[in-house]
């Protein structure tokens, strides 16, 4: 009845699990992906020195490097944090699915490519 609805007797219990169900499903997947990031800074970053050594480059290009790669993180960050505020908010339940697995995809993309840089003859 109306009075029950506005006295807030409703009882919300299986909207709540419902909720939790769908978030639980996603925040997992989201761990992985930071826990990825962060062991691909951590190789690409040593790495980078003696890969521009091989390359010829001057020493000032390893600080440079560094500087395009954190600075390339920080704006990557940003605009796919946006990305996963509008997909959890247009589709809750596989949205943010959805862009976990694409951008997890593109860092595997990216990490490919680095790898296969190597061997990249001048």
């Amino acid at each position: 009845s109306l009075c029950v609805v506005l006295c807030g007797f409703v009882d919300d219990g299986p909207l709540k699990e419902s909720m939790a169900r769908r978030r639980e499903s996603w925040v997992m997947l989201f761990k992985i992906q930071v826990f990825f990031s962060c062991v691909a800074f951590s190789i690409i970053v040593p790495s980078i020195a003696p890969y521009l050594e091989r390359m010829g480059a001057p020493k000032y290009v390893l600080g440079v490097a560094v500087a395009i790669y954190s600075f390339g993180e920080m704006v990557g960050s940003t605009i796919f944090g946006r990305w996963m505020t509008v997909a959890v908010r247009r589709d809750p339940d596989h949205g943010p699915k959805r862009a976990l697995l694409t951008t997890i995809s593109a860092g595997l993309v990216g990490s490919l490519a680095y790898v296969l840089a190597d061997g990249v003859k001048r």
